[in-house]
């Protein structure tokens, strides 16, 4: 057993590594929480298994929980049902009815039973809602923008092939401007979001596809993220072919006889289809024809290689088939998605794409490159446009290298899937040299470590970043020992690419959104992991050595360790309550001793001490599932509530703190002593009993400016009228603030970049009659005041008794004493106390006195 015995003066509380937020029994349902890293609200949570709510009731308990507004809202996006049999519903957040561009989050259920939440959620965002410009100006700005010669809606015969594609007789390319909001510089993990259009915009001549943000109030671009990443008649018959591939042999492929005399790459036995067309080296799918064949016996070897479109559709066909053999996965919607390919694209063209719709393949140059329809290509390629089904990764900074790293580990792992005697870890070796290694990204000027050498932090290059993550699914399938890039030392025991790729498909559509980074992604593939394996498996332990061996996070530790904090855990009065936070690994059984005569099970619970004194805490973590042995720590006068303490807050990290019902106190920002953190919304009311106002001095005061603000409202909640916002160096309104009622709330939010020393603040509150009273009070007269603690009072007590009690500022009584009936006067020391502000309260059955006492 560990012992631990802390300071004995007094200390200011740490602040919390995973806070609690609304101090409420719905903490109590959660078994683990994860803080975001770019905001302040948990990016995972985990019910009890014995307190999980109904799918009906999840956004109420959310909302709730989270202390949301009725502002805040959720519009489903679309459900991904798993083999375990459980069901993983996206949702976008919404303020005032409009959507936060990359704020997903999912409710994962089972059976109707929600047992976890996670993604990414906004709070007090701060922009104008209402938009300044017409949709139709936000279209001519995005227009002008793209600057093309020809957009696909201007063609008669593309929007023709997208109503048939989609059969949607109403379907266009046309972008209709649709109000979200956005970053303002693009960067998703900042929270300066504002009000934007966004438009879909698909320019023919020259050719791009991009979401293009258009700044709502003053028309200017924000950004663009492009959408192409590097249409049908209903097919009759499917027939048995044989194809004589250019890079994987002979192979058997499925084709159509629609046509009398010939056969064409169409099918229709995977899916809502799978089609294969020649574009003629062309850029334009108008131009597209169906590749034939007489017999369907596919030798077509001629100097246009046409035998590449065997490859593509083999490929489609292959790519299709591990995705529903391993997940009973019905294409990259889950719902049938067509899988069109367009060969032949362009000349000399080195590269291949997809662009939301389908997938298109240059033919190189002829030299070096040859046709880009390699089996892990195609498996790339639409692996694509399975992330844009399901995370929506964005195709930039760290989520676009994930993205771009989740395409290569698919389109590898499909390489083995289809042609395992043959297959290897680089990308597109057959047609040329390779682009990528994923077992040793360093020669192809790829990292192998987060921030280590290769890595671009200038430009944040996808294909380039992706490296790290290549190299975590290496290590995950095959294992690998050595020393990364920043000098760590490593060594993880492979399980084989088939539990790699479940986890990693798992991670994928289950748990990661779009704004995803790697640490997200570290964190969720370890969820994944224990979701199929069990914690403390070997998956597991794989899964976190691996991401050490590329510089994400710690190693595994396989030893239960116990250990806790609180926010604040030194009280000047009683009741107060205790929010402790379990910070052990390696298990997920607890019990916990308050040192008060009272346990718990909760992993992270709240507790409230109704009595003064010092506390020892004990907590032991026990084991479960997989994981061995137990421990225990105890943690000596870890509580304690003492009068003779000065009352001090801090500000939580996140979400609502405890109400301060103290007198008098001082308040500090989240940081405490220390700088406050970034990324914070946290509120706290200050509300004395009996009080008739609080006033606040600020002591100091140093916020970003226009950046991070400190408000402060008139009453017990944020919905309270406001007094002021405050922002930079200067103390608020000169220093002092006042309520005029009985309390007031602090709410402090900052945003990602930058940090300030904060605030430190004193309260003070008013007693009910005091004010008044104490400097008109003549029946009541203290001889003198101020004095050193040694005075008379005087008082006319009339037939009664008078008793005596002298309050502190916090409400305590330090002294009793009696007058007795037709006495005056009374002479009284209390040189022993402390200097400061002290009232005298004289009653007796006839009337009730107060007064003043001032001891210096």
């Amino acid at each position: 057993m560990k012992k631990y015995t802390p300071f004995l003066f007094f200390i200011l509380a740490l602040v919390l590594s995973n806070p609690s937020f609304s101090q409420n029994s719905k903490s109590e349902n959660i078994e683990s929480i994860q803080i975001g890293k770019s905001n302040c609200f948990p990016s995972y949570i985990k019910l009890r298994d014995d307190a999980k709510i109904n799918f009906s009731d999840w956004k109420i308990w959310l909302k709730s929980y989270l202390g949301f507004s009725e502002n805040i809202d959720f519009i489903a996006q679309n459900i991904e049902k798993d083999n375990l049999g459980n069901s993983h519903h996206r949702f976008i957040q919404t303020i005032n009815g409009i959507p936060i561009y990359d704020a997903v989050y999912i409710v994962h259920e089972n059976n109707n039973q929600v047992y976890s939440f996670n993604g990414k959620l906004l709070k007090g965002i701060k922009t104008n809602f209402k938009s300044q410009i017409s949709s139709e100006d936000a279209l001519q700005n995005a227009l002008k923008y793209t600057n093309a010669n020809v957009y696909q809606w201007q063609d008669p015969q593309e929007e023709l092939n997208l109503k048939n594609l989609t059969g949607n007789k109403n379907a266009s390319f046309y972008p209709i401007p649709e109000l979200v909001l956005v970053p303002k510089d693009g960067n998703f993990q900042s929270q300066n979001y504002q009000l934007a259009y966004k438009l879909d915009v698909y320019a023919k001549k020259p050719m791009s596809r991009k979401y293009v943000f258009v700044d709502a109030v003053n028309g200017a671009i924000l950004f663009a993220l492009n959408r192409i990443q590097s249409e049908n008649e209903a097919v009759k018959n499917n027939s048995t072919g044989t194809a004589t591939t250019r890079y994987s042999g002979t192979q058997t492929i499925i084709t159509d006889d629609s046509i009398p005399g010939f056969y064409r790459l169409r099918e229709t036995s995977r899916g809502n289809g799978i089609e294969t067309y020649n574009l003629n080296q062309t850029t334009d799918i108008l131009n597209a024809t169906d590749f034939l064949d007489s017999d369907n016996n596919w030798n077509n070897i001629n100097p246009q290689f046409d035998e590449v479109a065997t490859d593509a559709h083999w490929a489609s066909e292959m790519t299709y088939d591990f995705y529903f053999n391993n997940f009973g996965r019905n294409s990259i919607d889950d719902n049938g998605f067509k899988l069109i390919s367009y060969v032949h694209y362009d000349t000399s063209y080195v590269n291949a794409f997809w662009n939301g719709l389908s997938m298109t393949y240059g033919d190189g140059d002829g030299v070096t490159y040859f046709p880009l329809t390699t089996v892990d290509i195609c498996g790339h390629e639409i692996s694509h446009g399975l992330t844009e089904k399901t995370a929506g990764l964005i195709y930039a900074n760290e989520s676009g290298a994930l993205n771009e790293g989740f395409s290569d580990i698919f389109g590898t792992t499909i390489e083995f899937f289809a042609k395992p005697s043959t297959a290897n870890w680089q990308i597109g070796e057959n047609m040329g040299p390779p682009f990528r290694d994923l077992s040793d990204p360093i020669p192809y000027n790829c990292p192998n470590t987060y921030l280590g050498p290769n890595w671009d932090s200038m430009f944040q290059e996808v294909h380039t970043n992706s490296g790290v993550f290549n190299y975590w699914y290496y290590l995950v399938t095959s294992g690998g020992s050595g020393v990364n890039g920043i000098g760590d030392s490593y060594n993880v025991s492979g399980i084989g690419m088939s539990k790699a790729s479940a986890i990693s498909y798992r991670l994928l559509t289950a748990y990661l959104t779009p704004s995803s980074d790697y640490q997200e992604a570290r964190n969720y593939s370890i969820i994944a992991a224990i979701d199929l394996y069990g914690g403390c498996s070997p998956e597991v332990i794989a899964v976190t050595q691996a991401w050490y061996a590329v510089g994400v996070g710690m190693p595994y530790s396989s030893t239960i360790t116990s250990d806790f904090v609180s926010g604040q855990n030194q009280f000047c009065s009683a009741p107060a309550m205790v929010n402790f936070t379990n910070n052990s690994t390696n298990s997920n059984s607890f019990l916990w001793n308050f040192g008060d005569g009272t346990t718990s099970t909760v992993v992270n619970p709240t507790h409230t001490y109704n009595s003064y004194g010092t506390f020892n805490v004990k907590l032991l973590a026990l084991a479960t599932g997989n994981c061995i042995g137990n421990d225990s720590i105890t943690k000596i006068d870890f509580v304690n509530i003492d009068s003779a303490l000065i009352c001090v807050a801090i500000m939580p990290d996140s979400g609502i703190g405890a109400t301060q019902t103290s007198c008098a106190g001082t308040l500090y920002d989240n940081g405490g002593t220390s700088n406050y953190t970034d990324n914070t919304y946290s509120v706290i009311t200050i509300a004395p009993h009996d009080s008739i106002g609080v006033t606040l001095t600020f002591l100091s005061f140093s916020f970003e400016l226009n950046w991070d603000y400190l408000k402060i409202y008139d009453g017990p909640n944020v919905s309270s009228p406001i007094i002021g916002i405050y922002t930079g160096n200067n103390l608020p309104n000169g220093g002092i603030i006042s309520s005029t009622g009985n309390s007031i709330t602090i709410e402090q939010i900052t945003d990602v970049y930058l940090n300030e020393s904060g605030f430190e603040l004193s309260w003070q509150c008013g007693f009910v009659g005091v004010e008044n009273i104490s400097s008109k009070n003549e029946e009541l007269k203290i001889i003198p005041n101020p004095s050193n603690g040694i005075f008379q009072i005087v008082i006319e007590s009339g037939s009664k008794k008078m008793n005596i009690d002298v309050i502190d500022i916090l409400g305590n009584s330090v002294y009793k004493s009696m007058i007795s009936p037709f006495n005056s006067k009374k002479n009284i020391d209390l040189s022993f106390l402390a200097k400061g502000v002290y009232f005298i309260k004289a009653s007796s059955e006839e009337k009730n006195l107060t007064k003043k006492l001032v001891i210096e």
